[in-house]
């Protein structure tokens, strides 16, 4: 015997069940069988890859229960979808080595930040101490020629805040501008309270 008689006998055999079906299903992408099409005869597989393609197809009669007729590639040879396949898990090497990178700069960034908003905070500490040690200093001198501009009373010491007399709050210059002549006493605008 041949294998083809075996097949025949079978479609034989299963064509004497009434209002007979034939299922005819197709591999997909993803791996997974599809229905493609309901027939009530079977069909040829020179007839599935004329009407529905290249793929790889099974035929099965749907009674008494499911059983496989045939089942075969059709068309061109699955070495070029692998080929495809091929393809595609390149570009997901591809595009997981460009998310490693990702990640690793990511990381290095994160480090960075670690690193660097300490060491920041460090320097902007010590310039504030530096400051505050450039205003104790400056407290500690006398301001000779310096008068406040609301009552006239001779300010004590230098970057003094308010004056001692009145109380007006005063406000220094923050740059003052070069002069060749002696040091002329920086104005005073009195700020408005109220």
């Amino acid at each position: 015997m041949s294998q083809s008689e075996p097949k025949k006998l079978l479609i034989e055999d299963l064509a004497g069940f009434p209002s007979q079906k034939y299922s005819l299903q197709k591999k997909n992408s993803s791996g997974f069988f599809v229905r493609v099409a309901t027939f009530d005869q079977p069909v040829s597989q020179e007839t599935v890859f004329k009407e529905f393609g290249p793929g790889y197809f099974i035929l099965k009669a749907t009674k008494p229960r499911f059983s496989t007729v045939w089942k075969s590639w059709l068309g061109p040879p699955p070495e070029e979808q692998l080929d495809e396949s091929k393809k595609v898990q390149l570009s997901l090497k591809r595009l997981d080595h460009k998310t490693n990178i990702i990640g690793l700069g990511v990381i290095a960034t994160a480090a960075g930040e670690l690193i660097g908003f300490p060491l920041a905070h460090l320097r902007f500490v010590a310039i504030e101490n530096k400051i505050d040690q450039i205003v104790g200093v400056l407290q500690t001198l006398p301001a000779n020629s310096l008068h406040c501009p609301a009552c006239n009373t001779a300010l004590n010491y230098m970057l003094q805040p308010t004056c001692a007399s009145c109380g007006v709050q005063l406000t220094w210059p923050k740059t003052l501008r070069p002069t060749n002549s002696r040091v002329q006493p920086a104005p005073f605008v009195p700020v408005n309270q109220g």
